[in-house]
């Protein structure tokens, strides 16, 4: 379950938006593996339902978002092959539907689509050393409206950690994504997302975090590009086992080839962890 908001300066929001509507992302994964010897397979499904709230306008006015509402379902099939201890190379084919609530968008247009992926690469878990995998591929997403262009590309997803010292981890995020869209003539948004961070721990109880993060998003049928950029700090203080208390500070900053649409923010965070 995800509560977020758009970004600040969304192009898929009016213009006049009082500030960014909050959404939910509700969903579950269930799957069987099955190993053979050094051979290992898995199949996963998935249902995810993404709901807007309704925004206002400077002036007061209530705007709905209801025809962003869609629901994705999704499977995955994997082969693996237990190549050395700790590494295992792999294949996997994705597919996946999107089902909007509504008929048609804002603008008129149908934006129920289908998607599929192909990825290879390797999965990691070395002890004490290096965890997580790393895969390259390609995508792509049709859609019904025979207006829309078809989003396809290749895909460079990761989530490597690796464990320097036993006080410090490093830790590597890469993410390929296609996004929805109100935007006319545009398809989807197509993301690549890239983020390095560093964790130390100077005592057992306090954790110092550094991260940074870039995003490019593609508009896909638009000449529009933007590229997004973070930096964060963060300290995280563990009160006792179960509970964490954490503050950071981030600073996100867009560059968009469109005018008058980069920004700039600074962002302060204390929140509090439960751990069991």
């Amino acid at each position: 379950y995800i509560l977020a908001a758009d970004n600040p300066g969304d192009p898929n929001l009016p213009n006049d938006i009082k500030k960014p509507p909050l959404y939910t992302i509700a969903g579950g994964v269930a799957g069987i593996r099955q190993s053979f010897n050094r051979l290992e397979f898995s199949l996963k499904g998935a249902i995810d339902s993404t709901q807007y709230q309704d925004g206002t306008t400077n002036n007061g006015q209530t705007v709905s978002f209801a025809d962003r509402n869609y629901n994705q379902y999704g499977l995955k099939i994997r082969a693996g092959y237990d190549w050395m201890p700790g590494v295992m190379p792999f294949v996997e084919y994705g597919a996946d539907e999107r089902k909007h609530d509504q008929a048609a968008d804002v603008n008129g247009v149908n934006r129920d689509s289908s998607g599929q992926s192909f990825r290879v690469g390797s999965t990691f878990r070395i002890t004490g050393y290096l965890t997580g995998e790393i895969a390259v591929g390609y995508l792509e997403r049709s859609y019904v409206d025979p207006t829309l262009l078809p989003v396809h590309g290749t895909l460079l997803d990761a989530s490597l950690t690796y464990y320097a010292t036993p006080l410090t981890t490093l830790k590597l995020d890469m993410k390929t994504t296609v996004d929805e869209s109100t935007l006319g003539n545009v398809s989807g948004q197509f993301s690549h997302l890239y983020a390095a961070q560093i964790d130390h721990a100077f005592r057992r109880w306090l954790i110092g975090t550094v991260r940074f993060g870039y995003t490019n998003v593609t508009y896909v049928g638009s000449p529009r590009d933007d590229n997004y950029f973070s930096f964060s700090t963060a300290l995280t203080y563990k009160l006792t086992r179960e509970w964490w208390l954490k503050t950071e500070y981030r600073r996100e900053w867009l560059n968009s080839s469109v005018t008058n649409a980069d920004y700039a923010s600074n962002i302060f965070l204390v929140g509090l962890r439960l751990q069991r």
